[in-house]
């Protein structure tokens, strides 16, 4: 028993690999969003589009929800992989495509590619929200959490 409570103790949730792997994507999330505003700010966008309010509200849930996950790595690991999969439910590639329909199914100008670029980079920060939540996941799988 005193076995088996020292090596619960000493191990990690989920192994180092898999831990960096989810540090370099949640550092892609917050690498792409400062691309996005950088991007925002250097176009001279006017007001905010409801379509990227839609974007951000849908990574600020998911970002919510694997803060939720790492959190559960020391607190409660059999958690993780239930809040990983919260995490991954976010919308944005749901509304990434709404806000493309919505841009493409008007007279395109300047402001269109403009507008094209932004979703994207919303969409990119959405893709790294997703992968961070499947490598919390796997890596609660490969240590049966």
């Amino acid at each position: 028993d005193f076995i088996a409570m020292l090596s619960r103790t000493l191990s990690v949730p989920i192994d180092r690999e898999d831990m960096f792997r989810v540090s370099r994507s949640i550092d892609d999330i917050l690498d792409t969003l400062r691309d996005f505003v950088r991007l925002y700010d250097m176009f001279g966008i006017e007001g905010v589009q409801p379509e990227m309010l839609k974007l951000l509200d849908a990574i600020d849930d998911g970002t919510d929800n694997l803060e939720v996950a790492v959190h559960a790595m020391m607190k409660n690991p059999r958690n993780i992989r239930r809040a990983a999969i919260t995490a991954k439910k976010n919308r944005v590639r749901h509304f990434y495509q709404d806000a493309l329909a919505a841009v493409v199914n008007r007279e395109l100008d300047n402001s269109s590619l403009k507008l094209l670029e932004l979703f994207h980079k919303l969409n990119e920060a959405g893709a790294s929200v997703i992968l961070a939540a499947d490598i919390l996941s796997d890596g609660a799988v490969k240590r049966s959490h």
